[in-house]
This record gives C-alpha cells, structure tokens and sequence, in this order.
C-alpha cells in the first residue's frame, strides 16, 4: 500500500538523499569504513532512500535515463536482506557517485508533479 501522493514519495526520497549528503560531506571511503555508526547511518539512509524509490511510477523513472535506478534499489534490497557483507564499496558507490545525478532527476519529478493534478 502506497502511503501519501507520488510528491510526497519524492519528497520522502530528496529527504533521505539530504541526509545522505549531510552524513557524507567532507567524508572519504576511509572514514565510511573506519566508523561503523556512519556505515551504519549511510545505509539506513540509503535503505529509506531505495524504499521509497519503489513507490515512484515507471513513467517518471523512464524520463530520467540518466539515473542508474535498478542500481540504487538493487543495494537497497541487498541491505535490507543481507546486511552488508561486502557491500561496503557498492554502498559508497551509490551514496556517493550516483547520489547527485539521482537527486537533481528526484527534484525534477517533483517540479512535473507540481503541474500534474493529483500526482
């Protein structure tokens, strides 16, 4: 069940990439691995992140090729089944690397639902 509009699953996300992005600044691999309260911030955000990815329509997804979406979810589920053996390198990858293209294409959806009635 699909809590809240599609904005506000938008929404839900740009907040967790924030938090995202607030955890990690100024932050190097090194320091993901050498602090596990961090880790383990970096993924609960990442997790909450890929969660609410998977309550945005296809439709909007596919107007944002740029954004490597099977990706993000798939470390998502992978955190949230497997609790991260060996996924370290694959969670900085998505936090870090994908995160920006990710959340300009999220803050775009949100813009076209602003215009869309009841999205």
């Amino acid at each position: 069940m699909t809590i809240g509009s599609v904005r506000d699953q938008l929404q839900l996300t740009v907040e967790a990439a924030d938090a995202l992005e607030r955890n990690l600044a100024g932050r190097t691999f090194q320091d993901f691995m050498s602090h596990p309260d961090l880790a383990a911030c970096i993924e609960r955000y990442l997790e909450r992140l890929s969660a609410a990815l998977g309550h945005i329509p296809p439709s909007l997804q596919e107007k944002h090729t740029e954004v490597d979406w099977q990706a993000i979810r798939n470390t998502g589920y992978l955190l949230h089944h497997i609790f991260n053996h060996g996924l370290d390198r694959r969670v900085w990858e998505v936090a870090t690397a994908h995160l920006p293209t990710l959340k300009r294409a999220l803050l775009a959806m949100i813009e076209d639902t602003k215009t869309t009635p009841r999205a």
